[in-house]
């Protein structure tokens, strides 16, 4: 069955542009035994047949993005009628000799490239050929058919939580046809007639949010203070298409210990890191003498508990002001603790999330005009700071554990720096993804992030 995107959907295929792809995904790392043959190569059939026998729980990933006449509606999700899970899941044998330098060179590869919208908009790529035997998964999907929260989950709809699952059996399937041309472009005359209409109901809708229109005002105004917003600094200037990944593996446990010690959420602590991280890297860069904070805008699910693997985005925002000027942790964590527990207790993320969902209701030229303005040109943060809550039990794979997954979040517009947080099996481990032509010095950020962190252990 055919449906329209929603407006914040459509937003990250017109913000997307060459060279700057806005898939999201995670990077994981199997036994490789159960996943070789006697050559050392990835038994590739075997995942397809397993992969597409879980698709059944994830219909969304077999439909193509279609769009509609005169492009006066949203474009559609269709069913896919040349759907090939062989275009969908991949084996690339890495070169030699296989060491980390090799395997990241190849991800980093594959990460740069886009997804072709004439197929359904997600991957799997299984890299071979390493030098300690393991098996890397790089999993993408465009940010335009899932965020974090689904995305995560569609992955964990793919494995087994048994390691001796049998290999399933693969569901029949056939596509549905697609409005024809004669509903479309009925469809299409009837949203241009009833625009203004639709502009009134979202209007409506909006003063309907929690706290009515004038505090959806106010809550905006408050946002955009001087000390809310973000000031410019090196981190802001445009993406170019090359990228680097660096990750930081920390213990859960360890983690919820500091958060437990200092009467803190996990997210507290995690966001107390990553701001001594940027506080080293902006003294490196000499730019603490005019900066006091730094913005980050950290998204916020709105999926409700029946909505598990429902697809596309529904999510709200904070932004987060982060202390950098402060050199003591413990000093930074009291101050984020603070911040973000103010958040919570206000209707920001309900007013956000209204917003958001007030779009749905403009033109798909103005949207697509926006959104290259709001992601491209925004002025409003300097950094992403997305955390997902992951499967707290090892996952497998034709028997093959998952030994660790790695998040990875997109740049694009003028953030260079992007960060994402997943737990996994008692893991907690961060992706930076960065632009290395205008953040070269990543490693003094993961040092700073890790120093910081292991400052608030030790305490």
């Amino acid at each position: 069955m055919s449906e329209h995107l929603s407006a914040l959907d459509a937003s990250f295929l017109a913000a997307e542009r060459p060279g700057v792809p806005l898939h999201i995904g995670g990077i994981a790392r199997f036994e490789g035994g159960p996943l070789l043959d006697g050559d050392g190569r990835v038994r590739i059939d075997e995942i397809r047949r397993v992969v597409e026998a879980h698709l059944a729980a994830i219909p969304r990933f077999r439909r193509r993005l279609q769009s509609t006449p005169l492009n006066a509606t949203l474009p559609l999700w269709v069913d896919d009628e040349h759907f090939d899970i062989a275009a969908h899941v991949h084996a690339v044998t890495v070169p030699d000799p296989g060491g980390d330098a090799e395997v990241w060179a190849t991800v980093m590869g594959i990460q740069r490239e886009a997804l072709d919208r004439r197929r359904p908009l997600w991957d799997l790529t299984f890299l071979d050929g390493l030098a300690d035997g393991s098996v890397v998964l790089v999993d993408r999907a465009h940010h335009a058919l899932v965020d974090g929260v689904s995305g995560s989950e569609s992955l964990v709809a793919m494995l087994d939580p048994d390691p001796a699952a049998p290999i399933p059996e693969p569901v029949g399937w056939e596509p549905e046809a697609g409005p024809d041309a004669v509903h479309q472009v009925a469809e299409a005359l009837g949203a241009l007639a009833h625009l203004p209409g639709a502009a009134a109901r979202g209007l409506a809708g909006l003063a309907r949010a929690p706290g009515d229109l004038v505090d959806v005002v106010r809550s905006a105004a408050h946002a955009l203070r001087a000390e809310r917003t973000a000031p410019r600094c090196s981190l802001n200037v445009a993406v170019g298409p090359r990228r680097d990944y660096r990750p930081i593996r920390l213990a859960l446990d360890d983690v919820k210990a500091v958060a437990h010690a200092t009467g803190t959420k996990v997210n507290d602590v995690v966001l107390a890191a990553v701001t001594g991280g940027l506080h080293d890297l902006m003294a490196e860069r000499g730019e603490l003498g005019h900066l006091d904070h730094l913005v980050a805008l950290v998204p916020v699910s709105t999926r409700g508990d029946d909505e598990h693997l429902g697809l596309g985005n529904k999510v709200s925002a904070i932004l987060a002001s982060l202390p950098v000027d402060l050199d003591d942790p413990a000093a930074a964590l009291r101050s984020v603790a603070d911040q973000m527990a103010r958040h919570k207790g206000s209707h920001e993320t309900e007013l956000v999330a209204a917003l958001l969902g007030s779009a749905d209701w403009l033109p798909p030229g103005v949207l697509s005009v926006l959104s290259d303005a709001t992601v491209n040109h925004q002025p409003l943060v300097n950094l992403v700071i997305t955390n997902v809550p992951g499967v707290q039990a090892p996952l497998y794979l034709l028997g093959a554990r998952m030994t660790e997954c790695l998040p990875y979040v997109p740049l694009s517009g003028n953030t260079t720096v992007g960060i994402a947080i997943l737990s996994y099996d008692g893991r907690l481990d961060l992706g930076i993804t960065v632009d290395p032509d205008a953040c070269p010095d990543a490693d003094v950020l993961v040092a700073g992030i890790e120093r910081a962190f292991d400052e608030l252990a030790a305490r």
